[in-house]
């Protein structure tokens, strides 16, 4: 059988969605939200409005899924609904920003809760402050600052994108013998 399977079921499909939602959003965004907004009710207030905003959101992915039940997910509504170069640069974006910024993010928070179970291992503060980049427009980078939380951030990376891309390639052997037969 050509082309990509259908495998993951409704409770598959939710255990990813709510895993990268608290992955991403309930470990690292409340402190750091409730700090720069001091307020509860109003910390609660932009979680609930950004609850309504993304529920429109699935739904209007639902309702073109349900016009175009094709596989290639939003590239193929842009391209129904917006054209060919408005597909083309969402694409573009998805594999350039878009996912490996959200993945890199998930893989960072995975790093940071990690270096609270497990000394991971850092720089002296003399060597850290020996390599300061200083851009215009972005301000003081310290590359050498939180070296372990980088470093196995790097590491989960390699490991993951290690594993996605053999597991394909099982999966691909596996149809192509399947399709000998």
């Amino acid at each position: 059988m050509e082309g990509l399977q259908r495998r993951f079921g409704l409770n598959t499909s939710v255990a990813i969605i709510v895993g990268t939602v608290i992955g991403s959003g309930i470990f690292m965004k409340p402190a750091l939200m409730a700090s720069q907004l001091g307020s509860p009710w109003l910390l609660l207030s932009v979680w609930v409005v950004a609850g309504i905003v993304t529920l429109f959101g699935a739904m209007s992915i639902s309702e073109l899924a349900a016009m175009y039940p094709s596989t290639g997910g939003p590239y193929v509504y842009f391209r129904k609904v917006y054209g060919e170069g408005f597909a083309f640069l969402y694409a573009w974006s998805c594999f350039t920003v878009q996912n490996t910024a959200g993945t890199a993010a998930i893989a960072y928070v995975f790093a940071h809760y990690m270096g609270v179970f497990v000394d991971l291992p850092e720089f002296a503060e003399s060597t850290v402050a020996s390599v300061v980049w200083n851009l215009p427009g972005v301000g003081v980078i310290l590359p050498l600052e939180n070296i372990g939380e980088k470093s196995m951030t790097v590491l989960l990376l390699v490991v993951l994108t290690a594993l996605n891309y053999f597991s394909a390639g099982l999966v691909k052997g596996r149809r192509n013998a399947c399709s000998r037969r």
